[in-house]
Parts: structure tokens; C-alpha cells; sequence
């Protein structure tokens, strides 16, 4: 096929992923009739801005939440989920980005939540405050890191985290007594 040329030609090799969707592999296959309707789009000029809170709104109903955001992907949403904590809906905040000066521009982190696309969330001009030991946190060292600069709690869901990190409830329970929001990938 022409495809089959193509990664031949850019000397990339095909693979197959038991990894399930994973960024690293090119993300997820898209079924047939969502590539259809893409095609389509595609052929639509369109104001993206009408689209965006139409989708955000849907992607809302659909989940339960205020409103979603369709993003490039999960390092796309890291560094929107970074910037929306730090410069929430001010624009003359958001024009400044990644310069966060004078901005609550702190994301408490545990260390055993660290992981290769973290950095998409300090591409926001977040910095990083770590907290447990990179196996382990308690819930005194979550207390203990706010401060006045702290813009959010990042939170990574996945089932390769430890399992002595403090789990997703109750990092909400002291994050949201604290009126913090947690970012969650």
C-alpha cells in the first residue's frame, strides 16, 4: 500500500501494541465510521471557536461534568489542564503563559506519580512542588505543600502507581477542603 511505502521510505517500522491506547504507540485506531465522518468534517469550513463550545458542551452532558474540551491528545490536555488551573478564564493571565510570574503557578506532585509526560504540565510555566518518596506519600506531606502559589494537584490514574500513594478520594478530600482543583491523567 501507499502507507506501507511511505513508512518504509521514513524507515519506521510497524508494530503491533499490546499496550492498549497508549501516546508513545500512536494513541488509539480510529473505528471506520470515525475516520468516515472526519473525512466529511473535513470538507466543512466551519467557526472553530462554535465548534469548540458546542463539542464541550456535548462531551458535558455526556460525562456528568460543567463541559469538556476535545484536545490533540493526553500531552495536549496536560499542558490545557496546567494552564486552565494557572490562568483560569483571565486572558491577560493566559497571554502571559508560560510566563507565570506573580501567578499561582505551583502543581503539588507525588514523586511516585512522576512520569515521562509530566512535562507537559511545567510547559504551562508550572512548577513542580514533589511530595512522598517516590513509593510512598502520606497525608501529611499533601498538607504540609500548599501554600499560596499552589494552583492544582496533579494526580496520575494509572495502574503502574504505587500502591502506597495516596489514593485519588482522599487527595480530593484535602485538595478541595482547600478549594485546590486536581488535574487528573
Amino acid at each position: 500500500s501507499k502507507l506501507d511505502e511511505l513508512y518504509e521510505r521514513l524507515g519506521v517500522r510497524k508494530g503491533i501494541s499490546a499496550a492498549g491506547s497508549t501516546t508513545k504507540f500512536g494513541g488509539s485506531k480510529l473505528r471506520s465510521e470515525v475516520t468516515e465522518i472526519m473525512i466529511e468534517a473535513s470538507t466543512v469550513m466551519l467557526d472553530m471557536d462554535e465548534l469548540n463550545k458546542a463539542a464541550g458542551k456535548m462531551i458535558g452532558e455526556l460525562t456528568g461534568a460543567e463541559s469538556g474540551l476535545v484536545t490533540s491528545g493526553s500531552a495536549g490536555g496536560l499542558l490545557l489542564q496546567a494552564c486552565a488551573v494557572i490562568a483560569g478564564d483571565d486572558p491577560a493571565k493566559m497571554a502571559k503563559l508560560p510566563e507565570t510570574e506573580g501567578m499561582k503557578n505551583e502543581i503539588i506532585i507525588q514523586r511516585s506519580h512522576r512520569f515521562p509526560y509530566d512535562q507537559c504540565y511545567r510547559a504551562s510555566g508550572a512548577k513542580f512542588v514533589e511530595i512522598g518518596d517516590g513509593k510512598r506519600c502520606h497525608e501529611w506531606q499533601l498538607e504540609a505543600a500548599f501554600s499560596d502559589n499552589t494552583a492544582a494537584v496533579a494526580y496520575l490514574f494509572s495502574p503502574g502507581t504505587s500502591k502506597l500513594a495516596l489514593p485519588l478520594d482522599k487527595v480530593t478530600e484535602i485538595a478541595h477542603s482547600r478549594g485546590v482543583p486536581v488535574i487528573v491523567d
